[in-house]
This record gives C-alpha cells, structure tokens and sequence, in this order.
C-alpha cells in the first residue's frame, strides 16, 4: 500500500516533470497546502501567507479577482498571468482555479492547478513575429518579380527571348533566395553567392573567370541585388563579351574602403573584362538594355550605392560602391571591429 508520504512524493514528481504547481488556500486565501518545485513558490515562502504577501502587486492584480470569484460563486475558473521574479524574468502561468469543498460541499477555499507555459509563448510571439517578416519579405520579392517581368518585357523582342532572359533573373534570384534560406535569412557569404551565381559558368570557363576578395556576410537586400548585378555581368560576357574567346578573362574583386569613421566605410566591387578584340556589348547606346539598367540604376539604387560602366578594348568594367553598412550583416561588422581592436600577435 502507498503511504501518503509516498503520495506526496510522486505528486510532487510528476508536477516537477511537467512544470507545474498546485495549491490549497482557505476563504482568507492563506495558503494551507503547497505541491511544487519552483523555488519562488515553495512551502517556506508561501504556507500561511497571501497572495498580496507574496506576490508582486501586478500579479496579484491579476490572479486574486479571479480566486474570489471561485470562492464566492463555487465555480471553476480558467486564466493567465504573469508573475516577475527577484531576477527579473517574466515568468507566464496557465491556471485551473476550482473551488476546494468539504464532504457537505462547503466552500472551504480555493485550489489553483498552475502550469508554467512560458516557453510556450514565447514560441507564439516568435511565430508572430516570422510570420509578418515572412509576408514582408514576399512582398518585397513580389515586387522584384514583377519589376523584372515588366523590365525584361520592354527589352524583349519576342516570346522567346523573354522567356529566356526571365527565367535566368529568376534562377539568379532563386539563388540568392537559397542562400538566406540557409542562414534563416541572417546573411549569405559573398564566396557563396559568387559560386551560386556563377556556377555552370566558372566550371564552364574554369581559369578564365577569377575572383579576390575578404570574407564577409552580406545583408539579405545586398545578397539579392548583388545577386542579380552578377547575373547579368556573367551571362553578357559569355553572350557577347571577353568570354566568348579562349584568352578573355574576367576578374571579379571586391574590397573595403576605409572612412573617416566606421560608418562611412565603403563597400566597392570591380567587374573588369579583359580580351584582345574589341568586343560590341548590346548594352552600348542610348537604351542599353535592361540588363544595363540593373547594374547602373536598380542595383545601386537599393543598397544607396553608386556605380560605373565603362566599356574599353578589352571589354566591360563596371564598379559598385555602396555604404559597408548596406552591404555587411551588423554581426559580422561587429566581429571585424574586434578584430580590428585586437593588438598583433
């Protein structure tokens, strides 16, 4: 036969596995009985006290109407509160409030089942929280979409030729998109966009394409339209620029000029062909095309930046400029500040 002893132990247990509490108060609501193993609330802090002795006055606001109510009326009653520990945690608690009954049903108290669901909540304002950033993030890349469409429509002869150049802005979105995703959208690395964007084109031209530059994580809006700007540099040198011939090259470097504070530090990347014919770009001209607007107005336009093409003997260079703030997640800034701090070895 279990002893109450035995009882009260494996009560106490299984309210410790589940992260709850439960408690006896009597008309005066003075606790008489404590089951719990939360440190604030244990038998030596509570047994013979009250709620306002106990409690900070904002819980106890919010729990004592609701423990009279039972009292008074003899039904049960459901809630939520919080209760601010001496550390300063906010802790949140869903509470069964039941009348506590003789064997005549007179009312002789309250009982208060209570199960800590902080975690719980804290998980749904997270969830609140992703899925506006989520319908704010589609909707920026709805815009992007529908910008592309409109702009690769206007510069496109025919069905065909849309459909291709569409699709490929798509693909070099989609691999931008990739990477954050990866990341839970807290940066992508400037190696790894480099080799996504221009994957099927460094294996296919493998030592003429090279690139130089630090590692750094790039914001998400940064990665996106970096993304795009490479897109269209790589697929016009293979169409109709240095790559098209054996000896052409194709540097891509990126580097960090430093401000007179650290604010005004900047970001510069340096497309540059070099071939040994003179090579017609289709971006030449009064229209230049849409790829042309991409790299000299839609791409700087969004990360507050600047850039340059010039178009020489040997092919096409190009320069963006924006603030390093635009471009650098804040963490790894951080980080290079560290870095920049610590003395040499």
């Amino acid at each position: 036969m279990v002893t109450p002893l035995e009882q009260i132990r494996r009560l106490t247990s299984a309210l410790d596995f589940a992260r709850a509490s439960a408690f006896l108060q009597d008309c005066d609501l003075r606790y008489v009985w404590v089951a719990t193993s939360v440190p604030f609330f244990s038998e030596g802090k509570l047994l013979g006290k009250t709620d306002a002795e106990v409690l900070a006055e904002e819980t106890a606001r919010q729990i004592v109407p609701l423990k009279r109510s039972v009292i008074s009326t003899g039904r049960g009653q459901n809630g939520e509160f919080f209760h601010t520990l001496p550390s300063g945690e906010r802790r949140w608690y869903s509470v069964k409030l039941d009348p506590w009954l003789d064997q005549d049903g007179t009312t002789l108290g309250v009982f208060t089942a209570a199960l800590d669901v902080t975690d719980q909540r804290l998980m749904d304002e997270r969830l609140v929280v992703l899925m506006r950033e989520v319908a704010h993030r589609s909707k920026n890349l709805l815009a992007i979409i529908q910008g592309l469409s409109n702009q690769t429509a206007r510069t496109s002869s025919t069905i065909a030729e849309f459909a291709s150049k569409f699709t490929g802005r798509l693909l070099s979105l989609g691999h931008a998109q990739d990477l954050l995703t990866a990341t839970d959208w807290q940066g992508a690395s400037i190696d790894d966009l480099i080799k996504f964007q221009l994957g099927p084109y460094l294996e296919a031209y493998d030592r003429q394409i090279l690139t130089h530059g630090r590692p750094m994580m790039l914001k998400s809006n940064a990665a996106q339209y970096l993304g795009l700007a490479l897109h269209e540099l790589v697929t016009n040198a293979a169409k109709h620029g240095t790559l098209l011939e054996a000896s052409g090259e194709v540097s891509i470097s990126w580097r960090i000029v430093t401000g007179e504070t650290p604010r005004r530090n900047c970001f510069i990347l340096v497309w540059s062909e070099r071939g040994p014919s003179r090579l017609r770009s289709d971006w030449e001209g009064e229209r230049g095309g849409f790829g042309r607007t991409m790299l000299t107005k839609i791409t700087p336009q969004a990360i507050q930046g600047q850039a340059l093409m010039r178009f020489r003997q040997g092919g096409i260079v190009y320069r963006l400029a924006a603030p390093l703030t635009e471009i650098a997640t804040d963490d790894w800034l951080y980080r290079s500040a560290l870095m920049a701090e610590m003395p040499p070895a």
